[in-house]
């Protein structure tokens, strides 16, 4: 898992082809992900990831039965950094970085895809 995926992590190279980096984050084991000093962390909304690229269960819901971070927060942020690539935005522009939780926990998604958007590729993002 990468846990810190968003558009400042995603290098083009000359061909033009997408490359992942900064993996300072990453867990290639996640036996040992859920630590108890880890899950303190997320719980207070620390922890990792950009706010702006976060799933909802990383913002530390204490009623979630979910884990704070799992491989599906990736693709939350794929799905966000796909957004982003489309419309030139940063996701949820209109918060401040402390105000981001309330409406991606909420289920709000960031402003709509821009008309004429292809329609398999806005389909990667739902």
């Amino acid at each position: 898992m990468h846990r810190d995926l968003k558009s400042l992590n995603v290098l083009i190279t000359a061909s033009w082809r997408g490359k992942v980096s900064d993996f300072g984050h990453s867990k290639k084991d996640t036996s040992n992900l859920f630590s108890n000093a880890s899950l303190a962390n997320m719980s207070r909304g620390g922890g990792l990831g950009t706010t702006r690229w976060r799933a909802p269960e990383q913002f530390g819901s204490k009623k979630s039965k979910k884990p704070p971070f799992n491989e599906g927060c990736d693709v939350y942020s794929y799905g966000i950094v796909i957004w982003e690539t489309l419309t030139g935005q940063v996701p949820f522009e209109d918060y401040a970085n402390d105000e981001v939780a309330l409406p991606v926990v909420q289920g709000e998604r960031p402003s709509p895809m821009p008309e004429g958007a292809d329609e398999e590729i806005v389909g990667l993002m739902q």
